[in-house]
Protein backbone atom coordinates (compact mmCIF):
# COMPACT_ATOMS: atom_id res chain seq x y z
CA UNK A 1 0.00 0.00 0.00
CA UNK A 2 1.32 3.18 -0.78
CA UNK A 3 1.25 5.76 1.80
CA UNK A 4 2.71 9.28 2.94
CA UNK A 5 3.49 10.33 5.79
CA UNK A 6 5.16 13.73 6.64
CA UNK A 7 5.48 14.54 2.95
CA UNK A 8 7.58 10.98 1.65
CA UNK A 9 6.13 8.19 -0.09
CA UNK A 10 6.60 4.57 0.92
CA UNK A 11 4.90 1.42 0.78
CA UNK A 12 4.55 -0.65 3.79
CA UNK A 13 1.73 -3.76 4.49
CA UNK A 14 -1.89 -3.79 3.66
CA UNK A 15 -4.05 -3.03 6.73
CA UNK A 16 -5.83 -6.84 6.64
CA UNK A 17 -4.97 -10.02 5.01
CA UNK A 18 -7.70 -9.59 3.28
CA UNK A 19 -6.65 -6.82 1.19
CA UNK A 20 -3.91 -9.38 0.08
CA UNK A 21 -6.06 -11.27 -2.56
CA UNK A 22 -6.26 -12.33 -6.02
CA UNK A 23 -9.21 -11.30 -8.21
CA UNK A 24 -10.28 -11.85 -12.20
CA UNK A 25 -10.37 -9.02 -14.15
CA UNK A 26 -12.16 -9.22 -17.60
CA UNK A 27 -10.22 -9.43 -20.99
CA UNK A 28 -10.46 -5.84 -21.70
CA UNK A 29 -8.36 -5.07 -18.71
CA UNK A 30 -6.02 -7.51 -19.21
CA UNK A 31 -5.56 -6.01 -23.03
CA UNK A 32 -5.28 -2.65 -21.50
CA UNK A 33 -2.91 -3.15 -18.76
CA UNK A 34 -0.58 -4.92 -21.44
CA UNK A 35 -1.18 -2.06 -23.94
CA UNK A 36 -0.24 0.29 -20.54
CA UNK A 37 3.47 -1.92 -19.79
CA UNK A 38 4.24 -1.92 -23.79
CA UNK A 39 4.11 1.89 -23.69
CA UNK A 40 6.17 1.84 -19.81
CA UNK A 41 9.02 0.31 -22.02
CA UNK A 42 9.38 2.74 -24.22
CA UNK A 43 9.26 5.08 -21.28
CA UNK A 44 11.86 3.11 -20.04
CA UNK A 45 14.11 2.75 -22.96
CA UNK A 46 13.61 6.67 -23.51
CA UNK A 47 14.37 7.76 -20.17
CA UNK A 48 17.59 5.23 -20.06
CA UNK A 49 19.64 5.23 -16.87
CA UNK A 50 17.31 7.71 -15.71
CA UNK A 51 14.62 4.95 -15.41
CA UNK A 52 14.75 3.14 -12.30
CA UNK A 53 12.36 0.04 -12.63
CA UNK A 54 9.80 -0.40 -9.16
CA UNK A 55 7.28 -2.56 -11.08
CA UNK A 56 4.96 -0.53 -10.63
CA UNK A 57 1.67 -0.08 -12.56
CA UNK A 58 1.25 3.63 -12.07
CA UNK A 59 4.57 5.36 -11.92
CA UNK A 60 5.89 8.67 -13.25
CA UNK A 61 8.13 8.91 -16.10
CA UNK A 62 11.59 7.69 -13.93
CA UNK A 63 9.84 4.52 -12.67
CA UNK A 64 9.08 5.85 -9.47
CA UNK A 65 5.95 6.61 -7.38
CA UNK A 66 3.22 8.91 -8.02
CA UNK A 67 1.99 11.00 -5.18
CA UNK A 68 -1.85 9.91 -4.67
CA UNK A 69 -3.11 13.71 -4.72
CA UNK A 70 -1.42 14.24 -8.28
CA UNK A 71 -3.40 11.04 -9.59
CA UNK A 72 -6.30 12.69 -7.99
CA UNK A 73 -5.38 15.75 -10.30
CA UNK A 74 -4.82 14.27 -13.20
CA UNK A 75 -8.13 11.99 -12.79
CA UNK A 76 -10.24 14.94 -12.01
CA UNK A 77 -8.74 16.44 -15.84
CA UNK A 78 -9.31 13.46 -17.55
CA UNK A 79 -13.39 13.45 -16.05
CA UNK A 80 -13.37 16.85 -17.26
CA UNK A 81 -11.72 15.90 -20.79
CA UNK A 82 -14.19 12.52 -21.23
CA UNK A 83 -17.31 14.77 -19.58
CA UNK A 84 -18.33 12.62 -17.11
CA UNK A 85 -18.71 13.43 -13.28
CA UNK A 86 -15.82 14.84 -11.73
CA UNK A 87 -14.76 11.94 -9.00
CA UNK A 88 -11.66 11.08 -6.90
CA UNK A 89 -9.85 8.24 -8.09
CA UNK A 90 -10.62 6.06 -4.82
CA UNK A 91 -14.13 6.34 -5.79
CA UNK A 92 -13.78 4.24 -8.99
CA UNK A 93 -13.51 1.51 -5.99
CA UNK A 94 -17.19 2.55 -5.24
CA UNK A 95 -18.33 2.87 -8.78
CA UNK A 96 -17.13 -0.87 -9.87
CA UNK A 97 -18.95 -2.58 -6.60
CA UNK A 98 -22.20 -0.23 -7.43
CA UNK A 99 -22.30 -1.36 -11.35
CA UNK A 100 -21.54 -5.05 -10.05
CA UNK A 101 -24.72 -4.96 -7.39
CA UNK A 102 -26.49 -3.06 -9.95
CA UNK A 103 -25.50 -6.04 -12.60
CA UNK A 104 -27.24 -8.62 -10.25
CA UNK A 105 -23.90 -10.09 -8.90
CA UNK A 106 -23.99 -11.87 -5.75
CA UNK A 107 -23.36 -9.80 -2.75
CA UNK A 108 -20.88 -11.97 -0.95
CA UNK A 109 -18.81 -12.41 -4.67
CA UNK A 110 -18.73 -8.70 -4.48
CA UNK A 111 -17.46 -8.46 -0.69
CA UNK A 112 -14.86 -10.96 -1.21
CA UNK A 113 -13.33 -9.21 -4.34
CA UNK A 114 -13.63 -5.48 -2.70
CA UNK A 115 -11.48 -7.83 0.21
CA UNK A 116 -14.53 -6.69 3.18
CA UNK A 117 -14.03 -8.90 5.98
CA UNK A 118 -17.79 -9.59 6.44
CA UNK A 119 -20.57 -8.49 3.03
CA UNK A 120 -22.40 -6.70 6.02
CA UNK A 121 -19.79 -4.39 5.09
CA UNK A 122 -20.61 -4.46 1.57
CA UNK A 123 -24.60 -4.25 2.02
CA UNK A 124 -24.34 -1.18 4.58
CA UNK A 125 -21.90 0.27 2.40
CA UNK A 126 -24.00 -0.24 -1.19
CA UNK A 127 -27.59 0.56 0.56
CA UNK A 128 -28.12 3.00 -1.78
CA UNK A 129 -28.14 0.33 -4.29
CA UNK A 130 -31.01 -2.40 -3.05
CA UNK A 131 -33.96 -0.14 -3.59
CA UNK A 132 -33.37 -0.12 -7.28
CA UNK A 133 -32.62 -4.23 -7.05
CA UNK A 134 -35.60 -4.66 -5.15
CA UNK A 135 -37.61 -3.44 -7.73
CA UNK A 136 -35.83 -5.41 -10.69
CA UNK A 137 -36.56 -8.47 -8.00
CA UNK A 138 -40.08 -7.56 -7.96
CA UNK A 139 -40.46 -7.44 -11.90
CA UNK A 140 -38.33 -10.45 -12.32
CA UNK A 141 -40.22 -12.28 -10.09
CA UNK A 142 -43.29 -11.11 -11.79
CA UNK A 143 -42.00 -12.27 -14.96
CA UNK A 144 -41.05 -15.89 -13.89
CA UNK A 145 -44.79 -15.78 -12.34
CA UNK A 146 -46.07 -14.86 -15.72
CA UNK A 147 -43.91 -17.90 -17.38
CA UNK A 148 -45.46 -20.33 -14.97
CA UNK A 149 -48.57 -19.29 -15.29
CA UNK A 150 -48.70 -20.14 -19.07
CA UNK A 151 -47.25 -23.21 -19.01
CA UNK A 152 -50.33 -24.37 -16.85
CA UNK A 153 -52.91 -23.43 -18.88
Amino acid sequence: TLVKTKGKLSFQEPKTKGSIRTIKVPDLAIQTLKAHKLKQKEIKLAASSAYKDHDLVVANWTGSMIDPADINADFKIACKFANVPQIRFHDLRHTHATLLLQLGENPKVVSERLGHADVSITLNTYSHVLPTMQEDLAQNFNVAMQNIKKKSL
